[in-house]
């Protein structure tokens, strides 16, 4: 259950406002300053209770989930976030952060509006500290007063648990005092909200950006990782390079996030990086005004007979006799 790292970044910001050590947390979630680079990047949900229990332990009684939404823009959520800032209205703007709301955890889901309600429902991990429940509820709240400009008042907030710190922080937040103890946890706002319009929306970009987050959404987790790696490696493979620590501080992610999550979409980094450089040989290789042995030097080879034997074990051909049997031996280059 992948948490988006923009998520985790404001949870780290939270414990920067209540005088804790950003690098004590990040060593308690076993994650680095790498890891947090790129706002799309989803971060193990286990680092990220980590971090929440840490900063509860360190000051309980304080509502932690208002503290979270306080440091919340939608930026924070990224490709989503832009997303949502390019709708026309917030009854738009909700209906993607539904559809699209895997972007952000597997562990939280938005249900609704049912009608003009919004329901959360959380993994047992966070329902049990309490904290990102509050945070998810008032999520919404907080995203779409920044996206609409307009301190809109909910008609009733509810959570399942007691509170957690002082109740007249969540009145202040809300405009309205939540009811403790209810059975769900959930939002309840008027229909007029929803007709508010989002400032500064580029309404040409919604259409490219939902396309983006459809194709993205067809991606598991696991694989994703894999087809960011294929795109940064056949860039820098053009460009004579692919340094595995340069590759992943690319993708903002560690060396060795970057093997674990390779780990788990069934690969390594030199597999990809082997699967990649072929593909880019058979495309080097049709060009018949490039030497076999400059090709060698661009796919990061160090010396021309290594990439033979590369290139022998992918195809059972030489470069050679491959670039003859397909361009014909008048156009092929030595």
């Amino acid at each position: 259950m992948p948490v988006v790292s923009g998520v985790v970044e404001g949870l780290l910001r939270v414990g920067a406002t209540l005088g804790l050590e950003r690098a004590a947390l990040l060593e308690s979630a076993a994650l680095n300053e790498d890891a947090l680079l790129d706002r799309d990047a989803r971060l193990p949900l286990a680092g990220t209770v980590a971090i929440g229990r840490a900063i509860i332990g360190a000051r309980p009684g304080i509502n932690i989930g208002l503290h979270m939404l306080q440091q919340m823009k939608p930026a924070a959520l990224g490709a989503l976030g832009y997303a949502l800032a390019n709708c026309a209205t917030l009854a738009e703007a909700l209906a993607t952060f539904v559809r699209y709301q895997g972007f952000l955890s597997d562990a939280l889901r938005w249900r609704g509006p049912e009608p003009l309600t919004l329901v959360v429902e959380a993994s047992p991990e966070l329902a049990s500290l309490g904290h990102p429940v509050e945070s998810a509820v008032g999520l919404w709240v907080v995203l779409s007063r920044s996206l609409s400009g307009v301190r809109w008042i909910p008609r009733a907030v509810s959570f399942r648990h007691a509170p957690l710190g002082d109740p007249r922080e969540h009145a202040e937040l809300f405009g309205v005092a939540p009811t403790f103890g209810a059975k769900r946890d959930a939002l309840v706002f008027d229909a007029s909200t929803l007709d508010l319009p989002v400032r500064g929306a580029e309404l040409a970009l919604r259409s490219p950006l939902l396309r983006m987050l459809e194709a993205r959404l067809a991606v598991p987790v696991e694989a994703e990782i894999l087809a960011r790696l294929r795109v940064e490696l056949r860039g820098r493979l053009a460009r004579g390079a692919a340094d595995k620590n340069a590759v992943a501080r690319s993708l903002g992610v560690s060396t060795r996030t970057l093997a674990r999550r390779l780990q788990e979409a069934g690969t390594s980094y030199q597999a990809a990086l082997e699967e990649t450089r072929r593909g880019l040989a058979l495309d080097l290789l049709a060009n018949p005004a490039l030497a076999v042995y400059e090709l060698a030097f661009l796919l990061g080879y160090s010396e021309p007979s290594t990439f033979h034997r590369a290139f022998r074990r992918w195809t059972g051909e030489s470069p050679h006799a491959w670039r003859r049997a397909r361009l014909g031996a008048g156009n092929a280059v030595g």
